[in-house]
């Protein structure tokens, strides 16, 4: 009785909705894009960032131990400059 009683109330309320689509149908992805959006600046990076073996191998210099920090569970961290200063 109880599942008869949901499924009314779904049925009733999805009548009512004012976005009568169907989720589960495919769309292509233009009709996701929105038109009036501008294009954004590019962000600026907080927290983590990813970077490739040759960039990590030229900000510390082949890993050298001059460079080398410490070591930890997590394995050797060393000290380095990117090509942007950082």
């Amino acid at each position: 009785m109880p599942f008869g009683l949901v499924s009314a109330w779904n049925k009733r309320r999805r009548s009512k909705s004012q976005d009568h689509t169907d989720p589960w149908i495919y769309r292509p992805a233009e009709f996701w894009q929105l038109e009036d959006q501008a294009p954004q600046a590019p962000k600026k990076r907080h927290g983590s960032s990813v970077f490739t073996l040759k960039e990590m191998e030229e900000a510390t210099c082949s890993f050298s131990d001059d460079n080398l920090l410490g070591k930890g569970g997590f394995g050797k961290v060393y000290r380095g400059t990117l090509r942007s200063g950082e």
